[in-house]
C-alpha cells in the first residue's frame, strides 16, 4: 500500500529539502587567494603613498605549509603578489581589524617571499600585536628585489585574546598594497658603508648625523637584537688595537614611541663575510635624547671593521609594538684606559671582614659574556677577589647609587672559573663560603651602560630583614617614601637619611618597625613623609637596625622637587627565581588585577592587585621571558619579567 502524505506534510518536507539545499551553498567556502597558486596580483604605486589598495579578509581561510619565521599562533593566512618596479618596495596593512567582538589584542604576521610557489624562500617576516579597540596598521619594506620579477605575500592572522587573555578565535579583515617608497639611503647596506675616521683622543670632534628612516633590513640579525628591525652602516679603519663606537643624540622619529630598541653592533672581515665582535641593545624612553657606547677590543691596527646601527621596535604606552625608527649621531674614537680591576687577573683583594671597597666600574670593557641576572650582552664589568678564613656566610652588600649593580661569585682560578650564582637585586647578598677557599667577585651594570662608584660591603653575617627597593615621589613639595619587607627578624626600625650630594647623610627620621616584637614572615609596608620641604635635588636612603643594634643600608634614591607622582609598574627580583614583587606607583583604579603571560600571549595566572606593592609566585613556571600586565577599569600596563 502506497504512502500518501498530506499536503500540510508535504510543505514540511520541500521547506526541509530547501534548508538542506540552502546549507550546502552556504558551506563556509576558503577565499581565492587561501593559498599561494591563488594569489590575488597587486600593483606597485609609483610612489610612496597607495593608489589603490585591495580589501581582504581571512574569513574561512586555512594555514598553508609556510610558516612565517617571526610567527607564533598564526592560524590562517591569505596570499597575494607582485611584480617588483623598484628595487625597494613597502608592503602596508591598513584598516586592519578583528571579527570576533570578544578580542581584546590581537597577532597578526606579514612575510614576504621569492621564488615560486612550489619553491618560496622567505625574504622578510615582521610581527604586529595590536589593541582591538580601533583599526591598525602594519609596514614591511624589503630592499635587493629585482625589478620585473614576481615576489609573494602572506597576510596572517594570529591568536586573539579576550579581556582576561584568554585565547579566543580571531580572523583579520583588511586593506593591502604595494607601495614605492623613498629610496633607502646610501649606507643601508654593507657595501654602502659610511666611512668613519677614528678620533685620536677621547673625545669624537666629528660625529656624523645618521637615520634609518627609510633604511630597509640586513640579514643575519644581530645576537643581541629583537624585534622589528631597520639599519644602517658605518666603517672605520682601526688606528689602534681598541676603539669604542659613541652613538648620541639617538631619538625616535614617531611622537608615539614611548619607549623604543635600538642595536649597535661591530664586525670584522668584509661585507660579504662579516663576524660579529660586539654587539649590545638598549631600550630608552622616547621622551629625551639617549646614547650608548660599545667598546671593541683585539683590533688590528689597519684592519677596517664594519658598525651597524639598527632601530628595534617602538612601544606606546601601553606597551603595544609600533613602527619606529631613530636619527643619530655616530663617531669612533679612542678608548679610554680601562679599571686596574678589568679582568679577573687584577681583582682587588679583600683583606677581612666588615670591609667596604669603593668600586668603579668606568671605562671597564667586558671579560666574558653576561649572566642569567643581566640583560646586557656586553657587560661592564670589574672583579674582585676574597679567602675567607672559616666557612660560613659571607654577606656582600652593594650600594647601588650609580650603577644598576649585577653581582657574580666565582670559586677556581681566573684561568678557569666556575660561576656559583649571580643576583641583580635584594642585597645584602649570603652567599655560604669555605675557608681558604679563593673566591672572585664580578660586578657590572644591569643594562651594561651604566657607570660610576658603588660601595661593596663584605661582612660575616647576614642582617635578617629581607625587602623591596626603597622608591619614592614627590607631592606638593615634599618627598614621599616607600618600601616594604618580605620577612623581619629582630628589626627594631628604620632610620631614613637624607643627603644633598649623595655622599654626606643626615637622619631626617626613624619608623618603627611594623612587625610583632620586630618578627615577621608576612610582607610589610612602610610609608615615611619628610617633614622637611624639597627645594633641592636630595638623596635618600634607609638604614635597617635589628635589635642587637646591628644596620644594613638600602639603596639610595634621587629626588627633585618635579618628580611628580605617576603611574609606573616595577618588579623585582628581575630576573626572578621564585617570589616577583610587582610594585604600583601612581592611583589604582577599582578592578585592577595582575597578569601573568607568555610569549605566545597566553594567560598563566591572574590575580588580584593588593596594594602598591603584589607578590607573584613565578617558581612553577619554566625559565624564558614573560609579560606582566595590570589592568583596571581604566588603565593597562605591561612590563617584561625575566624567569630565571
Amino acid at each position: 500500500m502506497k504512502k500518501m502524505y498530506t499536503t500540510k506534510a508535504w510543505k514540511a518536507i520541500i521547506l526541509l529539502l530547501g534548508l538542506q539545499l540552502w546549507a550546502g551553498s552556504a558551506m563556509a567556502q576558503a577565499p581565492a587567494n587561501d593559498e599561494c597558486g591563488g594569489a590575488i596580483t597587486l600593483i606597485p604605486a609609483s610612489g610612496a603613498t597607495c593608489t589603490a589598495t585591495v580589501t581582504g579578509s581571512e574569513l574561512n581561510a586555512t594555514m598553508s605549509a609556510h610558516t612565517p619565521s617571526c610567527s607564533f599562533g598564526a592560524s590562517n593566512d591569505v596570499w597575494y603578489s607582485f611584480t617588483a618596479t623598484a628595487t625597494t618596495h613597502k608592503i602596508q596593512l591598513s584598516n586592519v581589524h578583528t571579527n570576533n567582538p570578544d578580542v581584546f589584542n590581537y597577532y597578526y604576521f606579514l612575510t614576504i617571499y621569492s621564488g615560486n610557489c612550489t619553491g618560496l624562500a622567505e625574504m622578510a617576516c615582521s610581527s604586529f600585536y595590536k589593541p582591538a579597540s580601533s583599526p591598525s596598521a602594519g609596514n614591511l619594506a624589503i630592499s635587493g628585489l629585482s625589478i620585473g620579477q614576481t615576489y609573494y605575500i602572506q597576510v596572517a592572522g594570529g591568536n586573539g585574546y579576550d579581556i582576561n587573555y584568554n585565547a579566543v578565535s580571531n580572523m583579520i579583515a583588511f586593506e593591502v598594497c604595494v607601495s614605492t617608497p623613498p629610496p633607502p639611503p646610501a649606507n643601508d647596506a654593507c657595501n654602502g658603508a659610511i666611512t668613519l675616521v677614528p678620533s685620536n683622543d677621547l673625545a669624537c670632534t666629528a660625529p656624523v648625523a645618521g637615520s634609518t628612516l627609510n633604511a630597509t633590513t640586513s640579514y643575519p640579525t644581530p645576537s643581541c637584537y629583537f624585534g622589528v628591525a631597520n639599519d644602517v652602516w658605518y666603517s672605520f679603519t682601526a688606528t689602534a688595537t681598541t676603539h669604542r663606537v659613541q652613538l648620541s643624540n639617538v631619538l625616535p622619529n614617531n611622537p608615539n614611541a614611548f619607549y623604543y630598541d635600538y642595536f649597535l653592533t661591530v664586525y670584522s672581515g668584509n661585507c660579504g663575510s662579516l663576524t660579529e665582535m660586539a654587539c649590545d641593545n638598549a631600550q630608552e624612553p622616547g621622551s629625551a635624547p639617549s646614547s650608548k657606547n660599545l667598546t671593541a677590543g683585539g683590533l688590528t691596527i689597519g684592519q677596517t671593521y664594519y658598525i651597524r646601527v639598527t632601530s628595534g621596535a617602538g612601544y606606546d604606552n601601553n606597551f603595544y609594538w609600533i613602527e619606529n625608527n631613530i636619527g643619530f649621531e655616530v663617531c669612533v674614537g679612542m678608548a679610554p684606559p680601562p679599571p686596574a680591576n678589568d679582568e679577573c687577573a687584577g681583582a682587588i683583594p679583600v683583606m677581612g671582614a666588615n670591609t667596604v671597597i669603593t668600586g668603579d666600574n668606568t671605562d671597564a670593557t667586558s671579560s666574558m659574556p653576561q649572566n642569567s641576572c643581566s640583560s646586557s650582552s656586553q657587560p661592564n664589568d670589574v672583579w674582585f677577589t676574597f679567602t675567607p678564613a672559616a666557612t660560613g656566610d659571607m654577606i656582600i652588600d652593594i650600594n647601588e647609587l650609580n650603577v644598576d649593580a649585577v653581582a657574580e661569585i666565582f670559586s677556581g682560578s681566573c684561568g678557569a672559573l666556575s660561576s656559583i650564582d649571580c643576583i641583580d637585586y635584594g642585597f645584602p647578598w649570603t652567599v655560604p663560603v669555605t675557608a681558604n677557599t679563593t673566591y672572585y667577585l664580578r660586578v657590572y651594570d644591569y643594562f651594561g651602560d651604566g657607570a660610576g662608584t658603588f660601595d661593596i660591603t663584605f661582612g660575616g653575617t647576614v642582617l635578617p630583614v629581607t625587602g623591596g627597593k626603597l622608591s619614592g615621589t614627590t607631592r606638593n613639595g615634599r618627598a614621599f617614601l616607600t618600601w616594604s619587607t618580605f620577612t623581619e627578624q629582630n628589626n627594631k626600625g628604620f632610620v631614613v637619611q637624607r643627603s644633598a650630594d649623595g655622599k654626606d647623610f643626615h637622619n631626617a627620621g626613624w619608623v618603627k618597625s611594623n612587625a610583632a616584637q620586630g618578627n615577621s614572615t608576612q610582607a610589610l609596608n612602610y610609608v615615611f613623609s619628610d617633614p622637611e620641604a624639597l627645594v633641592a635635588t636630595a638623596y635618600y636612603r634607609l638604614q635597617q637596625t635589628d635589635i642587637d643594634g646591628r644596620t644594613t643600608t638600602s639603596n639610595t634614591i634621587q629626588l627633585a622637587p618635579g618628580n611628580a607622582a605617576s603611574f609606573m609598574l616595577t618588579a623585582a627580583p628581575n630576573p626572578v627565581k621564585d617570589r616577583l614583587m610587582i610594585m604600583i606607583q601612581g592611583e589604582q583604579k577599582p578592578g585592577a588585577s595582575l597578569s601573568v603571560i607568555d610569549l605566545t600571549g597566553k594567560t598563566l595566572k591572574t590575580q588580584p592587585v593588593t596594594g602598591s606593592e603584589t607578590a607573584v609566585d613565578m617558581s612553577a613556571l619554566p625559565g624564558g621571558l614573560y609579560f606582566a600586565r595590570y589592568q583596571d577599569d581604566s588603565r593597562c600596563q605591561t612590563i617584561k619579567i625575566s624567569k630565571q
